[in-house]
């Protein structure tokens, strides 16, 4: 659902849906009406698990990055001393 939220597809049908100029809103039965992609529940399933898997290994990289960059920090400081 987060992505979906996310996505071009529902925003562009909730932003023609919206009434109000000072506080767009979207009314529940604006929202029920909005046409909603949903893909066969294995592909769901397999996309999940992909995502899931990138972003353990993306916190992976930034954790290596962030020690690398600390290594190379001592690194300068023995040198320069």
């Amino acid at each position: 659902m987060f992505y979906l939220a996310e996505s071009w597809i529902l925003y562009a049908q909730l932003i023609r849906k919206a009434v109000g100029s000072n506080y767009p809103a979207i009314t529940q039965e604006g929202f029920e009406s909005s046409y909603i992609p949903v893909g066969p529940y294995d592909e769901q399933k397999a996309i999940l698990e992909l995502l899931e898997s990138s972003r353990t290994r993306i916190e992976f990289l930034k954790s290596d990055l962030q020690q690398q960059k600390e290594i190379k920090k001592q690194l300068i400081q023995k040198l320069l001393n």
